[in-house]
């Protein structure tokens, strides 16, 4: 979870809906969120719920109001999946926004796109969901597996460390992650010189580690998709504390940062990509750290982007039904593929498929300091 930018709904009069309403007076958008609500971050669905506010104290200039209902998967695919079959039949649903399950995701792009159904997916992707398919109702808010991989690769041309080790859960999007790292096509100086499963690593860490050291290995990736990363790092730099280390967003865990000082001291000069970007500031002037620190000062919450992919979910849905003007999934479906989308500190462009599309890539290094606090990067991709 992400500790910094999270804005106050007064001060989202920059994000207001804009155009000249729908076609008929009082349309709705009914718009269904595919999770329990404990499943998701508190600031997720807190975004979810001010979207929603603020869209409905506009509705009498723009004729446009929007109705959000949680849908639980029940906690198994089975019941997910039947969730999914029920939502795609509903004729009153414009919209769903996918869940935090990635499998149930890959389902429900299939169906959803069978049956004209939008589906908006704030969480991440297996890219096998893009690569196979030619899905035209389906977008991610987050960047593929592969492209964290890739920002990770561009991120450690810039550091010490030239020998990487890679650690990599064996499952789909973990294994996405790590080709993306590894599968690097220019000769940029870094050599992979050992590949670790993430289970193995932790059954077998003095053989593992001691292969390391053979190898001269100056720096360790993971992607363990899990907080177990963080005790793995542990073990790691007690043996090398200037060990180059970097991961995926598992290591973005606000949580345990504050409640762990001793994951906090180990923390400083790693690299992180995140499944999402935001921008510290926005074309139309919103400033991330401005209205987060506003909101800390009224609050006194501190408070995380999980907040922006809620907020920007919904507004994405009804800011476009507004522009086309009219409340139908495949006419929104078909703006959001020519025009993208300008939200509140994020933008959104999507190809063909569906797939985040963007100049470039992103990755953030964790303060020298010790704070927890993380420092952003970005390189264009044709660099």
């Amino acid at each position: 979870m992400k500790k910094t930018g999270v804005v106050l709904l007064a001060m989202l009069t920059a994000a207001a809906i804009s155009g000249c309403g729908v076609r008929d007076a009082d349309k709705t958008v009914k718009i269904a969120v595919m999770e329990n609500t404990e499943n998701v971050p508190p600031l997720y669905e807190d975004g979810i719920k001010k979207a929603v506010e603020y869209i409905n104290q506009s509705s009498s200039e723009t004729g446009l109001t929007v109705e959000c209902v949680f849908y639980g998967g029940g906690g198994s695919y089975e019941e997910g999946a039947a969730t999914i079959n029920s939502l795609a039949k509903s004729k009153d649903i414009t919209a769903v926004i996918g869940s935090t399950d990635m499998d149930i995701n890959k389902t429900a792009a299939h169906v959803f796109n069978d049956a004209g159904k939008l589906f908006i997916v704030p969480f991440s992707l297996y890219d096998s969901v893009y690569e196979d398919n030619n899905y035209s109702t389906v977008f991610s808010m987050c960047n593929s597996a592969g492209i964290v991989g890739k920002s990770l690769r561009y991120a450690v041309q810039r550091s010490s460390a030239k020998r990487w080790a890679v650690c990599a859960m064996p499952d789909e999007f973990s294994t996405e992650e790590m080709n993306g790292f590894i599968r690097y096509e220019t000769d940029d100086g870094i050599q992979i010189v050992d590949c670790v499963n993430i289970e193995t690593l932790k059954s077998d860490f003095d053989r593992v580690y001691g292969r390391w050291e053979a190898l001269g290995v100056e720096g360790v990736m993971m992607f363990p998709r899990s907080a177990d990363g963080f005790e793995l790092l542990k073990k790691i730099k007690s043996r090398n504390p200037n060990m180059v280390c970097g991961g995926d967003t598992s290591f973005d865990n606000f949580d345990i940062l504050t409640q762990r000082p001793d994951i906090m001291q180990i923390m400083p000069g790693f690299i992180v990509s995140d499944d999402f970007t935001f921008e510290y500031s926005s074309d139309d002037g919103d400033d991330l750290k401005e209205v987060s620190d506003r909101y800390q000062e009224e609050t006194g919450k501190t408070f995380d982007t999980w907040f922006l992919q809620g907020f920007n979910a919904v507004k994405m849905v009804t800011d476009t039904a507004l522009e086309a003007g009219a409340v139908d999934g495949n006419e929104i479906a078909g703006l959001l593929h020519q025009n993208g989308y300008n939200g509140l500190c994020q933008e959104f462009s999507f190809d063909e498929k569906g797939m985040q599309t963007g100049d470039k890539y992103r990755y953030y290094i964790y303060s020298p300091d010790g704070s927890g606090r993380m420092q952003g990067y970005e390189v264009k991709k044709d660099e």
